[in-house]
């Protein structure tokens, strides 16, 4: 039997087949090939540690974040998650934890990520003088997990420290239309309110000093939070005294900047 392109019954199939068989052998050995190097590479930050080799530490976190994004398997995935987490805690090298933080926010698994960040995540007492929890908030606002929103209003409903709040309230713009998004103009506004009331309060001050730290949150912070507000509600007011106007006019009660239609 001929058939019009001059084959022969099931030739195509078996090919076909072929082909598939080899992309899978192949597919197969790259993610051998990405398990030994992953391996090899735990390994050499494993040992670049205990030499307390910081450059090398550092170079190894850029490879494992490579490493980590180019593979969806789990069993790759999680140690090197695993790895980049531990270095959270080593206080004997230099750098390297505010690197760690850095690279856990470029992983592609922001939740697997966040596991590691939150544990160094600033609290209302926490300064940025001390690096690693700056660099875990801003680490944090790359990644967006829905896991990190109610901290980030916590810190910025009772947070101290001036740039820490600055990088929460630029964050929080990053939920666009998540069901927490009334809540978030609400703390937003709220923080408004009282920043407000420091900077008049600031005017008064008979100090430079005391004038200062009074005012520096409206004039450092409340413009992150005008920018949140109108990314989160698609806005375009260009001042916080704009905001809290708005605010006043709704009685303090944002649900109808979200109202559907």
């Amino acid at each position: 039997m001929h058939f019009k392109n001059g084959g022969t019954p099931g030739r195509g199939r078996v090919g076909a087949l072929s082909l598939a068989l080899v992309l899978a052998t192949s597919l197969a050995s790259l993610a051998e090939a990405g398990d030994a190097d992953t391996t090899e590479a735990l390994k050499a930050l494993k040992a670049a540690r205990a030499k307390k080799d910081a450059v090398l530490v550092t170079e190894l976190v850029g490879k494992l974040v490579d490493l980590h994004n180019g593979t969806q398997d789990k069993s790759v995935k999680t140690p090197i998650q695993g790895a980049l987490g531990g270095l959270l805690k080593n206080k004997k090298l230099d750098g390297v934890r505010s690197a760690a933080a850095r690279a856990l926010g470029r992983l592609d698994d922001a939740e697997g990520a966040f596991k590691h960040l939150k544990k160094v995540f600033p609290s209302a007492n926490s300064k940025a003088s001390d690096g690693i929890s700056l660099a875990a908030l801003e680490a944090t606002g790359t990644l967006k997990p829905p896991a990190a929103i109610e901290l980030t209003l916590k810190l910025i409903a009772k947070g101290k420290d001036t740039e820490i709040l600055k990088v929460a309230a630029a964050n929080i713009g990053g939920y666009v239309g998540v069901k927490e998004q009334v809540k978030i103009a609400r703390v937003l506004c709220d923080a408004l309110v009282r920043y407000r009331k420091e900077f008049d309060k600031g005017a008064k001050a008979k100090k430079p000093t005391e004038q200062r730290l009074k005012q520096e949150r409206w004039i450092t912070v409340a413009p992150a939070i005008r920018t949140s507000l109108n990314l989160l509600t698609g806005s375009e007011r260009t001042s916080a005294d704009e905001w809290l106007s708005a605010y006043e006019e709704a009685n303090r009660k944002p649900e109808a900047w979200f109202a559907k239609g």
